[in-house]
């Protein structure tokens, strides 16, 4: 801590760290998610494995009520890192399957990233003017 001096004063004791620590630990975790569901808006519907598109979205209402939560454990280990989820939507926009395609390598956020993607809802692709399954790729950030 930097400590201002006068001509005629003594250098001040520094200030109590106390309530700094209970203030950081209170905001870490709503930093978090802040930065999580700010950072996942874009999924994309290109799935570079088969080459194919596959136009299903996830509704970003949805995504805005429902964001991914920072694991308390994540947060205290300082673990970071980018989850891609795969999530497969039948013709009538219901969830039929999440995965994780791509690993942050830290398996709470992993966890919290599908327990999201399974709260969410979606709309299916649409194939010749008619609702048709499909699939998006959602990647979603954790950052402390």
């Amino acid at each position: 801590m930097r400590r201002l001096l006068t001509p005629d004063a003594e250098p001040s004791a520094p200030r109590p760290r106390a309530h700094r620590r209970v203030v950081l630990h209170a905001l870490v975790p709503f930093l978090g998610l802040c930065v999580a569901s700010a950072t996942f808006a874009g999924a994309s519907t290109h799935d570079a494995a088969d080459g194919a598109t596959f136009g299903a979205s996830v509704d970003i209402p949805s995504k805005s009520s429902h964001p991914p939560s920072y694991p308390r454990e994540a947060v205290r280990a300082g673990a970071t890192g980018t989850v891609i989820v795969r999530v497969d939507v039948d013709a009538k926009g219901s969830l039929q399957n999440v995965s994780v395609v791509e690993s942050s390598g830290h398996a709470a956020l992993d966890a919290a990233a599908e327990e999201a993607a399974r709260r969410w809802t979606y709309t299916p692709a649409m194939h010749e003017g008619s609702p048709a399954p499909g699939h998006v790729r959602i990647p979603i950030d954790f950052m402390l």
